[in-house]
Order: C-alpha cells, then structure tokens, then sequence
C-alpha cells in the first residue's frame, strides 16, 4: 500500500512539476506563473523529484538483510503495517550450562534490519509470540525452566512505547504454554498438559480473565502438544493438535485441526473438524487467512517424512490432504493468496494457488535461503516481503539468524544486437538467496507473436556483477520486445522491457570503386571496382562534377561545361533482405579538352625544286573538320617553318630551299575537340632549277 501510495504521489509530481516548468519557460500561457523565472527554476526540481520516488517504486523493495545472531530465535512476527520486525530470543544458558538465562523480545526497522528496541522478559521458558493491531506484543511459555519444578502458563503483554510487561498467569494449568494468536482484542494459547490439550482465551483489555477449553478428553497413554493457533476472519479460533501414542510397533503420531466458534469465548463450542490420514505425523505449524486453514505436515516415518498440507475450507467445511512431493517442512505461512512451506534443508517452497480451487501448485525445486543457519522455524508471509527465523541445526554448522526475503527489483536491461543474436543485460539484484533465477520472454513485434519458450536460468550470487543472455536465431529486419522478470522463488518481480530490431546484412561490395581514365571531354568514362558486389545485386549511380549531379548511368561523357572540374561517381547496391551500400570513387581530373587525333594520311604532290610549287593533301576528315597548312623545311638555309598561320595548301620553294626536304602539316579542328596534327613524308632534296 505505502509503495502504491509512493507512486501515486511520484506521478503527481511529475506531472505538476513539468506544467510549473512550460508554464516558467513561457510555453503555457495564461497563468500569473507564466514566464516566472521562479517557476522555470522549480518545475524541473518538482518533477525530478518525482521521478526519484517512481524510480524507487519500479526498482523495488530494498536490499533483503540477513542479521547472524548470538541467541536463538525461537518466534517472529511482524506490525500490522509491516514496519517492525518482532523476535522472541532464547535467553540461553548460565554458568552450569542449565537454560535459565531470562528470554528477550526484540524489535528491527524492517527496512534495514536495525535494531529498535529489547525487551528482557521475567522467565526463561518463553516459547511464541504475536502482534496485535495496536502493536501490543504478547508472548507465552510457562513461568520458569529450572528443572526442579515446571512453571505455571503465562501470558506476558509488552507495550512497544514504554517497553512495560504485564504478566497474566494461566492459573487453571501448570503446563506448557505453545501457541499464540491475536485479534485485535483477544489473545488465542495454545497448551498442553502433557497428557490433553487446551486453549485460552484472554481479553487484551483484562489479561487477568481467562477462560479454557480442553481440545479433547484427557488420555494418559498419550502426549499431546499444540504447536499452532489462529484466528479467522469470521472470529473462529483453529488449533491444531499432536497426539503421540506409544504403541507395541513403536509411536504412533496424529494431527486433528479442532475448530473454536467464537476466539473471545473459547469455552462455547469446539470441536474436531480435520485430521490427516497417517499412521506417523509430526504438525510444523498453522496459518489461516480468507477463510482456508493451513497446516504444514511431516507425515510418514521418521527419515523419510515428507510434506504434507491440510487445507480446511471453512466456507464448505472439508479438508483437503495433498503432498506437497518435497522434504520435511520446518515451517509455513500464508497470507491467502500464498503459502509457503520451509523445509528443513533450509530450502523455501511458494505455493500458487490454482484458479478457482483451493489446490495448489509447488514451485520445486526452490533455492536455498543464503543464511549461516538452518531451516526456517517460522515464518511471515506478506504480499512482496517475507520474515523468518532460523536455528542451530543438529550439526551445528548454521548459527541462528534473523532474515528478510523481499521481491527482487525490477530489472532495467540493455539489448545490444551482434548480427542475429541479441544480448540481454541487466544488473544482479542480490535476493538473499544462494540462487536466484531469470526468465526472459521475447516477442517478435514484426511478425505479433511470442518466441516458442521464454530463456531462462539460475545464477551463484554473485553482487554486482551484470547478467547477460544471449538470445540467438533472430530474424533480421524484425523488431522484438526483450522483457526480463527476476525471481527468488518466494516472489517475482515485476517486469522491465527492452526492445531492438536486427537490422538486415549489409550487401556486400568492392573494397573500393574508381573512374577509369583521365576525364576528358567527350571521352566516355566507366566504373573500375576493385572486387565484385552482392550476386543479384541492383546497382545505382551518381556521377558528380565537383558537387554538380551531371548523370545517374552506368558511364558518363564530360562535356564542355565540366572542364576544369573534378569528377567522381558514387554506387549504391542493393540485394534483396539486405540493406544497400554505397561506394564513393576517389575523385579524378579535372576535366580537360580532347585533342583530335589525325588518322588521315597527308601527302605532297609536285617536284621538289627551286621554283616549283608543291601542294599538301589529306585525307577523309570527319563531317565540319577544318584543315589549316603549315610547311616546314630542314638542312636549307632556313631550315623551320617557312610559312605563317595565312599559309595554304600549296607551297612555292624558294632559292633558300635548295638542298633541304620539304614537309607538310596538316592542322585539324573538329567541334569539341582541340586541333589535331599529322606531318606529311619529306620530299626529295630540292634541286636547283
């Protein structure tokens, strides 16, 4: 309820807090706190604030604590509102070794296990305790343990505020005092006098009227103990009863569930109203809650007793037996939506109700508790939080102890995708227990269903350490929900979710891709790759001069308009369930114009002597080629060009000519193209006339 209450008022804040901040900012209008400066400075505390108190709510209870202590806890039980933890401590031995030290309650914040406050009792014998609505704690046993003479029963009431006892004497029977229960204004004891059993009733207000009832008649060959009470809703009191018979073929044990009518007036009405089937039975303990009874069995012979539970309806009045299939329980619990059973291998056993029945399911196997003691010899059971008390064993390897098991907090995980297996982290919350487990779900949001089987897994305690599950077989392309929900076999956290989507291969492609050639005008240019792409793959591009788009085809021509600039050519492939990749080509240039190669063949009619004139030909040129002569002469007397850029086809040999041989020189210009040459054969030496 108080963490319910905490998130409601988180919420709240939130809330509050980020309209105080837009109403500050100027945002929301409106308002005489719109555009404070005061208001843009508080709303963001306000609302911080309250997602500290959501984020403490979502995580969980605190860490669970673990107290070893010196002197054995025989009881414990807890305020109504779950804020105390109360224990009733063995006082222990004296000098002599004879168990006479005064007993001890004592009270722990139950949130951090600090001790609050001890009470010494005025008896050595305590054995039970319980906890009124107000915080009264009563406690019975007998007066005194001295071994000369057993104590009458007695009630002893604390008062928590002043640490004050009241001791009321059960003066009707000098027996043992083992069982005790609460209403709210009456005490229920549960006793024996070695050879009946009996219960009390005692008045809160008046400790000193005590009423008995006898469970049954007196049987002289028997012992019978009474090693639970309780109280229902409807103001039924239950007790349970052990009857040890000697027989020839050795005990012979058995458990009876007797019903009182009325708790404040036990003497009106009771009777016996279940018993279990055994021939050996050994009763751990009662709980009652919504109207079922529980009571923990060890039933079969001594060595190999399993557990049993009885659960009394007490709306249809019948009693169910079923085996629970696990050890011998030390203890059990329940709050009505739950029981749970201790064993005396110190492991725990929730029991889950199965809807619309009184049946249960057993989580099995549970994981041991992580304490220095033995099995838990009591038990309190709440909605996300349980208390126990633990013993010496008879090994005397554990030592006593108090501990808290709580609910594990709510896991924050991280999802990082390696092709197609994901990572599941999240960190370990440290239960208290030896091993606690995991379970992941994973649905496929893509394709709206669940994987098959969720992952799951045991883990050593290990503090702080992360945990890490890898989910494989993943499909790429698809997004999935990753929900991690954390357990310690008594509760279940709840859960926290993560989602990732694998994203598809990429396709693959050459190393690298590069223009061929030098960029020219009019020269077609084409890609080069350097490996091979995706098989299938489509393949796109863009051809740039300098940061120009000039074409999107598999080659591109410069033109006049890219001269001086830079070419490159990005590719993108694209296969079919991959996603595409790009490769960018260095860039090359700049563009340059073309130089027309001449192919034609030019030749030189006439004689080569002085006087003569000789004419330059050439042959087929492309359509709208012009054709400019120059002439050139060697080993004259002027050897070089001998002509200027007005110079023609024909050519007169001049007297400076004789002796040397004459060229001609075609010059050709085509659109787009820079002019070309090509030289004609020399002639003969020229000759005088």
């Amino acid at each position: 309820m108080a963490k319910a209450l905490l998130g409601v008022v988180g919420a709240l804040l939130v809330i509050m807090g980020t309209v105080f901040a837009l109403q500050g900012f100027g945002v929301l209008g409106g308002s005489s706190m719109s555009g404070s400066n005061t208001w843009a400075a508080a709303g963001p505390l306000i609302a911080a604030a309250g997602l500290v108190m959501l984020l403490g709510v979502m995580r969980g209870g605190h860490r669970p604590w673990n107290l070893a202590l010196a002197k054995t806890p025989l009881d414990v039980a807890t305020t109504a509102d779950g804020s105390t933890v109360v224990v009733l401590l063995d006082g222990g031995q004296d000098s002599r070794g004879w168990p006479v030290v005064p007993d001890i309650v004592q009270w722990y914040d139950a949130t951090t296990g600090a001790l609050a406050n001890s009470v010494t009792l005025p008896t050595d014998a305590a054995s039970a305790l319980a906890v009124a609505a107000d915080g009264t704690v009563g406690v019975v046993g007998q007066a005194d343990n001295d071994y000369s003479s057993a104590g009458p029963a007695t009630l002893w009431t604390i008062d928590p505020s002043t640490s004050t006892v009241t001791t009321t004497t059960l003066s009707d029977i000098r027996g043992q005092a083992e069982s005790v229960a609460f209403d709210g204004t009456t005490a229920i004891i549960g006793g024996d006098t070695i050879n009946e059993a009996a219960l009390w009733s005692v008045p809160l207000s008046d400790p000193t009227t005590v009423t008995t009832t006898w469970l049954g008649a007196e049987d002289p060959s028997s012992v019978m103990t009474v090693p639970g009470v309780g109280i229902a809703d409807d103001g039924s009191a239950y007790a349970v009863v052990d009857t040890d018979t000697p027989t020839s073929n050795g005990d012979s044990d058995s458990t009876q569930l007797w019903q009182v009518s009325d708790a404040s007036s036990v003497a009106a009405s009771a009777s016996p109203v279940g018993s279990g089937p055994y021939s050996t039975t050994r009763s751990i303990g009662l709980a009652v809650a919504d109207g079922l009874v529980q009571v923990a069995v060890a039933a079969g012979t001594p060595g190999t007793q399993e557990a049993h539970l009885l659960t009394y309806d007490t709306a249809t009045q019948t009693t169910t037996d079923r085996d629970l299939g696990i050890p011998s329980p030390s203890a059990v619990t329940t709050d009505g939506d739950q029981v749970v059973v201790s064993t005396e291998n110190r492991d725990f056993n929730l029991l889950v109700p199965e809807a619309g029945t009184t049946s249960y399911t057993v989580n099995a196997p549970a994981p041991e508790l992580r304490l220095d003691s033995g099995g838990a010899q009591k038990l309190v059971v709440g909605a996300d939080r349980a208390i126990g008390i633990t013993s010496d064993d008879i090994s005397q390897q554990y030592g006593p102890g108090v501990f808290e098991v709580t609910a594990p907090p709510t896991p924050a995980p991280t999802v990082a995708i390696h092709g197609t297996t994901a990572t599941v982290s999240w960190a370990y919350p440290d239960t208290g227990m030896t091993s606690d487990s995991y379970v992941v779900s994973v649905t496929d949001a893509t394709a709206q269903k669940d994987l098959a089987a969720p992952y799951s897994g045991v883990w050593e305690a290990a503090s702080g350490a992360d945990i890490s599950v890898n989910v494989p077989g993943l499909t790429p392309g698809h997004s999935y929900t990753f929900s991690v929900t954390q357990h310690n076999d008594l509760y279940a956290s709840a859960a926290g979710a993560a989602g990732a989507t694998v994203p598809l291969p990429a396709t693959t492609a050459p190393s690298t891709v590069t223009v061929s050639g030098p960029p020219t005008v009019g020269k077609r240019l084409a890609v080069k790759n350097v490996g091979a792409w995706e098989t299938g793959a489509r393949l796109c591009y863009v051809w740039y001069a300098g940061s120009t788009k000039v074409g999107t085809a598999a080659s591109y021509t410069p033109k006049l308009s890219d001269l001086g600039k830079r070419i490159k050519v990005k590719v993108t492939g694209s296969a079919a369930g991959h996603t595409a990749t790009s490769r960018t080509s260095p860039s090359a240039g700049p563009v340059r114009e073309s130089v027309y190669v001449v192919k034609a063949r030019v030749t030189v009619t006439g004689t080569a002597k002085v006087g003569n004139t000789l004419t330059g030909h050439i042959g087929t040129l492309p359509k709208g080629a012009r054709v400019k002569w120059e002439w050139a002469e060697g080993f004259g007397r002027s050897a070089g060009l001998v002509r200027g850029p007005k110079s023609s086809a024909t050519y007169t040999i001049p007297a400076s000519g004789k002796g040397g041989r004459i060229v001609a020189i075609a010059l050709v210009t085509v659109p787009g193209e820079l002019p070309g040459g090509a030289v004609s054969k020399p002639t003969a030496v020229v000759r005088k006339r």
